[in-house]
């Protein structure tokens, strides 16, 4: 079985000539935001993505002489 990991998509909506930053939609692939989102009338802007990173990294790569 395979997992599939869920994406964030970040959508946007025009009402007149104003631009507003739509809901995030929540889905495995972008077909499947895409169609959520021209549903409720929203348009994809981006996906969100999410690095973490240790916290000690800097201290790892720091070379003392």
């Amino acid at each position: 079985m395979t997992k599939e990991k869920t994406k964030i998509y970040m959508t946007e909506f025009k009402i007149e000539n104003s631009v507003y930053e739509g809901p995030y939609i929540y889905a495995s692939t972008f077909e499947e935001a895409d169609l959520e989102a021209e549903l409720l009338g929203f348009v994809i802007v981006g996906e969100v993505k999410i690095t973490y990173t240790d916290s000690n990294e800097q201290e790892k790569e720091r070379v003392l002489h």
